[in-house]
């Protein structure tokens, strides 16, 4: 498969300077870019009995950092203590992911599942100090990675006379 992500800020930013620029000013902004992503995800699945299946499977996918990290106290004309601007400048968090997954059907109501995967995870927003006069301030900003693994074990039982359920650890 294939995703197409577009964002439009549809604002201005705040260009680098030693002193703090208010929303007023007719000088140090510039035009935020537009953001395009395209995300390709594969996944291949292999029968090795009627009743169990194995699959592989890789995707990158994005995600819009959330509205308040890019426009928060952005329209400002003077500082307050402990504020944290908004920055129409981030880009897209991204995550690579990597699964590798073991369907087992046990019989016609229960199923056993466990899987293992792997993320990157990258443009994590964070929170930087820019150092203006006379006041430094917060802004937010891509500064953060991450990573995480694990294994997941599934255990279903489709719904009969009403009960059903899903134990997963």
């Amino acid at each position: 498969g294939l995703r197409v992500d577009f964002t439009d800020p549809n604002s201005t930013y705040r260009l680098p300077s030693p002193y703090f620029t208010p929303i007023t000013s007719d000088s140090g902004f510039a035009n935020a870019t537009l953001k395009l992503q395209v995300s390709p995800r594969v996944s291949i699945a292999y029968p090795v009995t009627d009743r169990s299946v194995v699959t592989i499977a890789y995707g990158i996918y994005f995600q819009m950092p959330q509205l308040n990290q890019l426009f928060d106290s952005y329209n400002t004309d003077r500082l307050r203590g402990g504020s944290i601007l908004g920055n129409p400048q981030l880009p897209a968090q991204r995550t690579n992911q990597y699964q590798i997954a073991y369907n087992l059907q046990l019989n016609d109501d229960f199923a056993f599942d466990v899987t293992a995967y792997y993320k990157d995870n990258y443009n994590q927003v964070g929170i930087h100090r820019v150092f203006t006069s006379p006041d430094p301030y917060d802004e937010y900003s891509v500064s953060e990675y991450g990573n995480s693994r694990g294994l997941e074990f599934t255990f279903k039982k489709n719904p009969t006379n009403n009960i059903g359920f899903n134990v997963n650890y």
